[in-house]
């Protein structure tokens, strides 16, 4: 089964972890959260990427969600990229959700998760409008 590493400014990154305790339970395995917190420094925050990484090694490889391209959590996950190890930037809900929901089966294309990701981005007023002109149509 691949493993799973948010990773995020502030505590984003823990909040997504908690909100899909809310689909998947308290207990999903394999997957883990860091948090960069103001007081660390980018060397610190790389080495505690570097030590999950380790604990969450497997055989399928990991792939590390990152809140924002060019923030020091996307630069150092970067320095730690490998032939099993992804990083996903943009991270979000459906995305995780989709990967949880099928990785015990299968192992999840990085393509197919930023569509779903994309796909999970909705203007409802957009929506609303277009739902609105079907019904105008019929």
């Amino acid at each position: 089964m691949q493993s799973i590493l948010l990773i995020s400014h502030g505590q984003m990154a823990n909040g997504v972890k908690d909100a899909l305790s809310m689909f998947f339970g308290k207990d999903v395995k394999q997957l883990e959260s860091l948090a960069l917190l103001p007081e660390m420094g980018a060397d610190e925050f790389g080495a505690q990427i570097k030590e999950k990484l380790e604990e969450l090694k497997s055989e399928e490889g990991t792939i590390i969600f990152a809140d924002v391209l060019g923030g020091t959590p996307y630069n150092q996950a970067s320095l730690l990229l490998n032939e099993k190890t992804d990083l996903i930037v943009g991270m979000n809900l459906p995305m995780l959700m989709e990967f949880l929901a099928t990785r015990e089966y299968d192992v999840i294309g990085v393509d197919h998760l930023l569509d779903v990701g994309k796909q999970g981005i909705i203007s409802v007023k957009s929506l609303m409008e277009a739902d609105s002109e079907e019904v105008d149509d019929d």
